[in-house]
């Protein structure tokens, strides 16, 4: 998330009187559920990690450095050995698609910022009076919806819609995100216990779902780096916080062996100060285009209309590492310019709006319903989608269009390894999602091919989009990022443990998507989701539960 938000938020958490519900509960003391209440029905406890870096988090664990994590999930449980998150690998998008089950080209949060061509809307949730309301900008049943009968907890998460009860430790969270001590607000996140149990003793019975959100992490990533000895710090006061937390569930109610989630929304990438490219200042600079600028919030849509009817194009820097750009139509905004038109503004030569623009990895363009057009350094390639017997399949092409590419001087080894794995990958063969992510899980670009597709049936996506390289950013206030398609952006962690989990195990791929049907499936509840619209996230408890040892 961006940075410039957290000291803008830090007032919502003081100020807003929907953070106080609850809040005085963990004053009262932690008491034991007794042993006369009903008996312990199925539950999980899910810890979602803002922007655990895999790296980091892989190095800590090898030295010992996160006893708890390593004793509940990498010892006691399931990891996800090549487990990815959702194109854009940031925030917004990942929350909802964690909470979810579905890519954000299927639920229309697109970033952090998102801009909607049919509405007039450009959303930014970094502000006091939206950074909550991603809740009101999609449609698709949450987790907590699905279980609506259930008792459900949330700590902190933003994407909260339908939870029977949060709690967010107000005060003492807002002060010290005001005061930049994020480490301390995710160790208030590891307070929370006392009241969850006394809620839960209230109301004669378990939380079906208790989960608890670190925003901490992810700050000081941005702030210092994934690299830094300030990271190190704040992912071992994570585990110490998960520690805190079962620790107290298990004194409170000794008959509940729960499933256990660990997961993240992005890896992070330490940023190179000397890569930075500021896509938005140079194709202000080399278009002949308007560009808009402002807000495009407000409730009169004509008025928003008028807004935006004087510019040509939108531009949404909502990702450290990702650019998205909206070109109006011919006939305004409710046409789309053609991919041709799009190809033509974005030609490598200097009379293009990327002409000789460094630190782009590549760019995707949207050509029409089930077709994206992919342009490296070297070449163009095609990704097409059809259906065969309600199954998605997808292949990729390679397309030799003289000058359908883009041009930079500055060409790296990941440019190089990009245009590679589309040209191994252009071999016309169609094949299912999840052979795609088999597939590509182990590779620089992760799950590209599907997810690229997905991520362009959203109108809110954008005509083209721009990928970083490398450790090049596109926003320099920076130390860390996340956005791009790359694995360091992309490869996440991801754990499960549970009493019918063997311990210390391993499966192969999966996507975060997949975590949302996984815990309905642990509750003994997945047949919810067959009067629920189509999700994209497969249950992976019957996988978890044959893993092996690595």
């Amino acid at each position: 998330m961006q940075r410039i938000c957290n000291v803008v938020l830090a007032f919502a958490f003081v100020i807003s009187p929907l953070f106080f519900c609850g809040c005085s509960d963990d004053q009262l003391g932690m008491r034991t559920f007794s042993q006369a209440h009903e008996s312990p029905d199925p539950a999980v406890l899910m810890f979602f990690v803002d922007g655990i870096d895999r790296s980091c988090f892989k190095t800590l664990i090898d030295e010992g450095k996160l006893p708890n994590i390593e004793t509940l999930f990498v010892k006691g449980g399931a990891g996800v050995t090549n487990a990815v998150t959702s194109i854009p690998s940031v925030t917004y998008p990942n929350a909802t698609s964690f909470i979810t089950g579905c890519f954000p080209g299927h639920h229309g949060i697109l970033g952090n910022q998102w801009f909607d061509r049919e509405e007039y809307f450009l959303r930014n949730y970094s502000t006091v009076a939206t950074y909550q309301s991603s809740n009101d900008d999609f449609e698709n049943p949450t987790l907590f919806e699905v279980l609506d009968d259930k008792l459900t907890v949330n700590v902190r998460f933003h994407t909260r819609r339908g939870v029977t009860k949060s709690y967010d430790r107000a005060i003492g969270v807002g002060i010290d995100w005001l005061l930049n001590r994020y480490e301390q607000a995710d160790e208030q996140v590891g307070l929370s216990a006392p009241a969850v149990v006394n809620y839960a003793r209230a109301a004669n019975r378990w939380p079906a779902v208790y989960l608890s959100y670190f925003p901490g992490l992810d700050a000081i990533g941005h702030l210092y780096g994934s690299d830094s000895a300030e990271y190190e710090r704040g992912l071992i006061v994570v585990d110490q916080a998960i520690g805190r937390i079962v620790e107290d569930v298990r004194k409170s109610h000794p008959d509940l062996n729960p499933y256990c989630v660990l997961t993240t929304d992005h890896s992070h990438v330490p940023e190179n100060p000397e890569k930075f490219a500021d896509v938005c200042t140079w194709l202000k600079n080399s278009s002949k285009l308007r560009i808009h600028q402002g807000d495009g919030q407000g409730s009169i849509r004509s008025w928003r209309k008028a807004q935006f009817d004087r510019s040509d194009m939108v531009i949404v820097n909502g990702a450290y590492r990702r650019v998205a750009i909206h070109l109006k139509g011919k006939d305004g905004w409710q046409q789309r310019p053609s991919a041709e038109t799009v190809e033509h503004l974005i030609r490598p030569d200097e009379s293009g709006l990327c002409g000789g623009m460094p630190g782009i990895l590549l760019a995707s363009i949207r050509e029409d319903k089930n077709h994206v057009r992919v342009l490296t350094h070297h070449n163009a390639y095609k990704i097409e989608r059809h259906e065969e017997l309600g199954q998605k399949k997808y292949r990729v092409i390679e397309q030799s269009t003289p000058g359908a590419r883009l041009a930079n001087s500055k060409q790296s080894a990941t440019t190089e390894t990009a245009d590679r794995l589309l040209r191994d990958w252009a071999d016309g063969q169609w094949r299912s999602s999840h052979e795609w992510l088999n597939m590509t899980a182990t590779t620089e670009m992760p799950d590209f091919v599907p997810q690229m597709v997905e991520y362009f049936d959203s109108v809110r996506a954008g005509d083209v989009i721009f990928f970083a390289d490398g450790d090049w950013s596109f926003y320099n206030i920076e130390k860390g990022g996340h956005g791009s398609c790359l694995a360091a952006d992309m490869r996440i962690p991801m754990y499960f443990a549970g009493p019918d989990i063997p311990a210390g195990s391993e499966i192969p791929a999966a996507r975060l998507v997949d975590v949302m049907p996984t815990v309905l499936d642990m509750l003994g509840e997945l047949k919810r989701l067959d009067n629920q619209p189509r999700i994209d996230g497969i249950s992976l408890l019957p996988k978890l539960r044959g893993a092996a040892r690595p």
